[in-house]
């Protein structure tokens, strides 16, 4: 039974808390029930639930409206269903239930619990899709390794297994939700250590109307059975073949592109062997698959698209 520390949400925020390998999902649109006021449409929906549980200390800020508010999306439960502790005095009705973690398709560098102790028409099992009728209800903290992680938590009204559709697309180029990344060139090099860094370079091109920084998170990245972060690593004083391109991910804010530009980008990643392939896919918010391209990071780049 995992012991987690816990938020509750009252109102507002009250009380301190397949492509190369199928992989994650997103969600859809608002019940009739859902909203207090107007119909909110799939992209706002699926764009909020993504601000929301990658910061869960902005909900009383900023999606307030959709705390204990019923709606309908998809998702991809990644762990089994699990039970809880919570040492919350206020979470004593909870205590004890089974929690799934799951992740959208639009942000996978975030997870979400589950609270699937009313479901018992079917099983949970990780690494399936399912479409879910879920409610926004708090917010837990763990304090594993000395660090606070706040993780939001959805009561889960009813859910059924989905399946979603696959398309047989492999382009270097990936439609975001703000501007299209085409990968035109990649390179080894070495950490101090000696270790391989794979560091690929993108075109961003922005078709937003302000600037915009590509949201690599949108594209899920496989490498070796393994999910790889798309805030990729922090590189200093590295020769880099592309002298000209922009850092994208590691911990320091993106350069953004101005509107209608395009410009270009690195991003990098240590592998973990360096003789198999990395599976870049990309899922609408039902994990359709939209697009999946794969890089063998030994051979040449010459096959990709040269940027301008």
């Amino acid at each position: 039974m995992k012991k987690i520390n816990i938020i509750m949400l009252i109102g507002i925020l009250a009380f301190g808390i397949a492509g190369c390998t199928q992989v994650k999902e997103g969600m859809e649109q608002v019940l009739g029930e859902t909203m207090e006021s107007a119909t909110v449409d799939s992209e706002e929906l699926y764009r909020s639930l993504s601000s929301i549980v990658s910061a869960p200390e902005h909900i009383d800020t900023f999606h307030s409206e959709y705390v204990g508010k019923e709606v309908e999306f998809a998702l991809y439960v990644f762990g089994e269903p699990e039970e809880y502790t919570f040492e919350d005095e206020d979470a004593s009705d909870i205590n004890g239930h089974k929690f799934a973690p799951a992740s959208l398709a639009r942000n996978n560098d975030a997870y979400f619990l589950l609270n699937v102790e009313e479901i018992t028409q079917l099983q949970v099992e990780a690494g399936k899709y399912y479409k879910v009728k879920a409610s926004l209800e708090g917010t837990m903290y763990s304090t594993e390794g000395g660090e606070r992680e706040d993780i939001v938590y959805f009561d889960v009204k009813s859910m059924e297994e989905y399946i979603p559709t696959n398309r047989e697309v492999s382009e270097s180029t990936f439609s975001l939700s703000n501007g299209d990344v085409t990968f035109f060139d990649y390179e080894i090099i070495q950490d101090i250590y000696g270790g391989d860094v794979f560091v690929l370079y993108f075109e961003f091109e922005n078709r937003a109307e302000s600037e915009q920084a590509p949201i690599f998170s949108e594209i899920i990245v496989d490498h070796a059975d393994m999910f790889l972060s798309s805030e990729g690593l922090l590189l200093t004083d590295a020769e880099l073949k592309h002298t000209n391109a922009l850092s994208s991910g590691g911990y320091v804010n993106d350069d953004p592109t101005p509107p209608g530009k395009a410009l270009p980008y690195y991003i990098s990643y240590e592998l973990e062997d360096a003789t198999q392939p990395i599976c870049f896919t990309m899922y609408d918010d039902e994990f359709n698959m939209l697009n999946t391209f794969l890089i063998n990071p030994s051979e040449s780049s010459e096959g990709l698209t040269s940027a301008e």
